[in-house]
């Protein structure tokens, strides 16, 4: 039996905030869509996967063990923060403050997606 998507998607949900995404009966597609992107950004990330991260539908190939499904979790987290680093939004509202560094705040923002 090979391993589903969403056995992926729990993994990468329990390192983060699952709030980020407002799951309703109405967004679910949306959703998965998302989750499928940054999967996608993942497996492209994951250098030598031990079996083949090929999927179709909504399950891999293969089955995948315990250390393939924590990696593309850890790997989905690093994508999901870059995503949020990404976006000006974040910096924003502390840019017409007199005493903040957008210098300094990137760089820490950057070291958080290390």
């Amino acid at each position: 039996m090979a391993t589903p998507l969403q056995t992926i998607y729990d993994a990468f949900l329990a390192k983060v905030e699952a709030d980020d995404w407002m799951l309703t009966e109405e967004n679910r597609e949306l959703v998965k869509e998302d989750w499928r992107m940054i999967l996608d950004a993942a497996i492209v990330q994951f250098r030598y996967p031990r079996v083949s991260l090929d999927y179709e539908g909504d399950d891999f190939k293969e089955v995948l063990g315990n250390d393939e499904i924590q990696v593309l979790a850890n790997l989905m987290k690093l994508e999901w923060i870059r995503r949020c680093i990404a976006t000006w939004d974040n910096i924003r509202q502390l840019y017409s403050d007199k005493d903040f560094s957008q210098a300094n705040f990137l760089d820490k923002l950057n070291k958080t997606g290390e």
